[in-house]
């Protein structure tokens, strides 16, 4: 792969180089006017990030419950032969733990916006968020003549 990255500063000793994939270096040392050059590999060990999907944004009735997390939910990154070593749900800007599971099942009763924290074996991670909306549930009124029956979520009168 033909590329060009810049040291940080070639001055010292020990110059950083971020290359996000193996690469070789030319190495020319000019002492007393004379140059040198000699090439070496680096080796880079580039750990990717796993996937998180939270799912889709969703609307839900109150007292109703959803199934949150995408499908899957957590992807292992795409080389290296990392695993997925944790999947982990919160409602921030808490950073308690309330679920583990890949697609827990979730019933609040405001907005509420959940966090999952996808970590691979790599140590590398991924974040991702869902929006559940809240809507109330509503009144219905039926009026005929003198009879008048209301009802809502959790009655109903006469």
């Amino acid at each position: 792969m033909d590329a060009e990255f810049v040291l940080n500063n070639n001055t010292v000793a020990r110059p950083l180089s971020t290359p996000p994939f193996d690469i070789e270096y030319t190495l020319t040392a000019t002492v007393n006017g004379c140059a040198t050059s000699m090439q070496i590999t680096v080796d880079v060990n580039v750990n990717l990030n796993p996937i998180a999907d939270a799912g889709a944004d969703k609307v839900i009735c109150l007292s109703e419950s959803t199934t949150i997390g995408g499908t899957p939910t957590a992807t292992p990154p795409p080389t290296g032969g990392a695993t997925i070593s944790g999947v982990l749900w919160s409602v921030p800007p808490s950073s308690t733990i309330t679920s583990t599971l890949n697609n827990p099942l979730v019933s609040p009763t405001l907005n509420t916006q959940y966090r999952v924290v996808v970590v691979a074996s790599n140590g590398c991670t991924d974040t991702d968020f869902v929006n559940i909306t809240v809507n109330p549930k509503q009144k219905i009124e039926i009026i005929h003549g003198s009879t008048r029956i209301r009802m809502d979520a959790r009655r109903q009168e006469n």
